[in-house]
């Protein structure tokens, strides 16, 4: 006797997953920095930026010159992503873990981010890193876009007169005539 699973509820399960192994990562890398951060400063051990404050990135950082141009190739598929879903329709009050909520918030994510890296390296790269904000920013507002487009939708749907249209005709029927 096998048993049946409804695909929603794998769905679910899935995006309920995926939402936990986000929140694990993020947690992973942001508590020991605030540990380090919170002991320094209760010590009064914070090393000073000149130093290299307590992500030690001091004057001879970066060793090497990095590859910003690299930033570039996530930033472009994130707009490429986002403007080719963008005719796909989601619900307004959707699952806080749905691709399109994700997309966004690693639009969002990746916007700061590479703000990051421009304050990081300085003058030498701050055009072209500086620069790859911009499609981090787009692919943002596209979600956003089509968040409040599908907001609109649902509110005048859920507004609107069941019975007739603002011609007076009921919805989905043609007059004869």
């Amino acid at each position: 006797m096998t048993r049946h699973r409804d695909p929603e509820i794998a769905a679910e399960w899935i995006r309920g997953a995926f939402g936990w192994i986000v929140i694990t990562f993020v947690a992973i890398l942001a508590i020991p920095v605030l540990i380090v951060a919170g002991v320094g400063f209760a010590q009064g051990t914070l090393p000073p930026g000149e130093a290299g404050g307590i992500f030690g990135t001091g004057p001879a950082y970066p060793i090497f010159t990095p590859p910003l141009w690299l930033l570039w190739i996530p930033a472009l598929g994130a707009l490429a992503l986002s403007v080719a879903t963008w005719r796909y329709p989601g619900q307004f009050m959707d699952s806080i873990f749905s691709a399109r909520w994700d997309l966004g918030m690693i639009s969002f994510a990746g916007a700061l981010m590479t703000l990051g890296a421009a304050v990081a390296f300085g003058a030498p790269y701050l055009g072209i890193v500086l620069a790859a904000v911009v499609p981090w920013t787009l692919a943002f507002l596209v979600v956003l876009s089509r968040g409040v487009w599908d907001g609109v939708i649902e509110a005048v749907r859920a507004f609107w007169p069941a019975g007739s249209d603002s011609r007076g005709s009921s919805r989905g029927t043609r007059r004869a005539g």
